[in-house]
């Protein structure tokens, strides 16, 4: 091997150590984009619902009323 990899989610090309090891080999996406992915998703799902606490303190998530 080379000892590049290109990264699907960011489209650059990167050295090995740059991806997480897993079980199999090393994961598709590189150690970057596993730390924003999470963060846009939550961003993107905080913009589509609203959180609502339900009595007892029992927190829920409703669709917003614009995505209905």
């Amino acid at each position: 091997m080379n000892g590049l990899k290109k990264c699907p989610r960011c489209g650059e090309v990167k050295e090995w150590k740059d991806f997480n090891r897993k079980y199999d080999g090393y994961q598709p996406y590189c150690r970057e984009c596993n730390k924003k992915y999470p963060k846009e998703r939550l961003a993107e799902a905080e913009s589509r619902f609203e959180l609502i606490v339900l009595p007892g303190g029992i927190r829920c998530f409703q669709l917003k009323k614009e995505y209905l």
